[in-house]
């Protein structure tokens, strides 16, 4: 059985309709944007690394929640993804040219291992929950550690040492990326 918390992504028989239009919006924003290899951090159960997958893109998605790694070997493997199960805020990231991190940030404790050791990849595509608009309540968000405002995420990615190059966000659970919404969801694309 999927835990409905930690895997609230998933979709129950694989088909990309069946998540959430918000989440297929930041992958199918980031693969209009890169192209090469692209790293899925926290990939969950795998359907933003199919998405990536599926616009040519070479795949490694990681994450520490095996049974989600697991379930996306198994609903949404294409032939160029590589599947690992790791500790993304400990591990040392591989070469690629971009680094995609959706609704991952907020659940760890410490971002900044992650995010340093992200600039391997040069580029990088993230999202976090809006403090300003989603204020982060413990007892609905229990696996976030926080939200963030637009300065607080600002400061803490160039603390990291990158370098924002757009701002973006989207309104609600079915909105597309777009820019400069002030929305639940911050979505920032970055340079080191």
């Amino acid at each position: 059985m999927i835990d409905p918390i930690v895997g609230g992504r998933l979709s129950p028989d694989g088909k990309i309709k069946d998540v959430r239009g918000d989440h297929v919006a930041r992958y199918e924003w980031a693969a209009g944007l890169v192209c090469g290899h692209v790293i899925d951090a926290g990939c969950n159960s795998g359907y933003g690394s199919a998405i990536l997958a599926d616009a040519g893109l070479t795949v490694t998605a990681i994450d520490v929640w095996s049974d989600g790694v697991d379930y996306g070997r198994k609903n949404w493997n294409r032939p160029d993804i590589t599947w690992i199960v790791d500790d993304i805020s400990q591990c040392g990231f591989l070469s690629a040219d971009a680094v995609v991190a959706f609704e991952v940030i907020e659940h760890l404790a410490d971002p900044a291992p992650f995010l340093t050791s992200a600039k391997s990849a040069k580029r990088l595509f993230v999202s976090v929950p809006n403090e300003s608009v989603w204020p982060w309540q413990p007892r609905y968000a229990p696996v976030h550690h926080r939200h963030y405002r637009k300065e607080e995420f600002g400061d803490l990615l160039e603390s990291c040492g990158w370098g924002v190059v757009g701002w973006y966000g989207q309104a609600g659970g079915s909105s597309p990326v777009e820019p400069n919404v002030n929305g639940r969801t911050l979505v920032v694309e970055c340079i080191c």
